[in-house]
């Protein structure tokens, strides 16, 4: 027999669940009063994992986060190096004697 288990955690569609001892693949959804996540589980005791895993969407978004900070990091070396003066640049120091 299949009980509906309410979790704590809002529901996302890459939630993924099993039974720690069998490895059953347990069917998450959301719940249909609050939005919180919903595991489908049969009677009994054990352990149930659950764990959001990283989809898609986030993996693109992490690659276009990564090439940005490397793009900004090339602007600005590319601005130091660049530039007409640079910091330091018309300072006068004395000789050390």
């Amino acid at each position: 027999m299949i009980c509906p288990v309410d979790l704590a955690h809002f529901y996302y569609p890459d939630w993924q669940g099993h039974i720690d001892d069998s490895g059953e693949g347990i069917k998450m959804r959301p719940s249909s009063d609050e939005g919180f996540l919903q595991a489908e589980v049969p009677k009994g005791q054990y352990k149930l994992v659950v764990q959001l895993v990283r989809g898609k969407g986030e993996k693109i978004g992490a690659m276009m986060s990564l090439c940005f900070v490397v793009i900004l990091i090339g602007i600005t070396l590319a601005d130091y190096r660049f530039a007409p003066t640079r910091p330091g640049d018309g300072i006068q120091r004395r000789a050390s004697a």
